[in-house]
């Protein structure tokens, strides 16, 4: 990380980060270019690892991708606002982001059904919402286990 200054190393202001955001940014790779999708997400930390979960349709080019290739990048990012000042390379926008390499695996069964309750806690604040047996079939709930994830604030002045 270049902007040392701005480095966010506790696991508190972490979770903030991934609390207060609600869209994850997932880029995969299409032959030589990028290809990124927004998606809903939720996240937890299982022994020292973070995991992020989404759901998605069971077919599509984000499907078809991640099949081919498991290795995806993440960004999350929230607390946006323009920083304004008196001279134009002095304005700056304040925001807070959350990265990470991982690989991306398609659940099944009662991981799946616990992917999908912790993105429901993540976005509803609830994980005890019935789970439509119909959806279940045909709907796909993903697990990225992260790898060296990293947060980055620049706060308000």
């Amino acid at each position: 990380m270049r902007r040392k200054d701005r480095e966010v190393l506790s696991e508190e202001e972490m979770v903030q980060v991934l609390e207060q955001a609600e869209c994850m940014h997932l880029g995969m790779t299409d032959g030589m270019c990028p290809y990124v999708v927004p998606v809903n997400y939720g996240y937890e930390k299982v022994q020292d690892q973070w995991v992020l979960w989404f759901h998605s349709a069971a077919a599509g080019k984000k499907i078809d991708l991640l099949r081919k290739n498991p290795h995806v990048f993440v960004e999350i990012d929230t607390d946006h606002e323009l920083i304004m000042a008196e001279k134009g390379c002095d304005v700056s926008y304040a925001y807070a982001s959350w990265m990470a390499e991982g690989t991306a695996y398609e659940a099944a069964g009662a991981e799946k059904e616990h992917g999908l309750r912790v993105l429901m806690k993540h976005v509803t604040g609830r994980d005890d919402l019935p789970i439509d047996e119909r959806v279940m079939g045909w709907v796909t709930v993903w697990k990225i286990a992260c790898e060296s994830p990293s947060c980055k604030k620049n706060r308000r002045r």
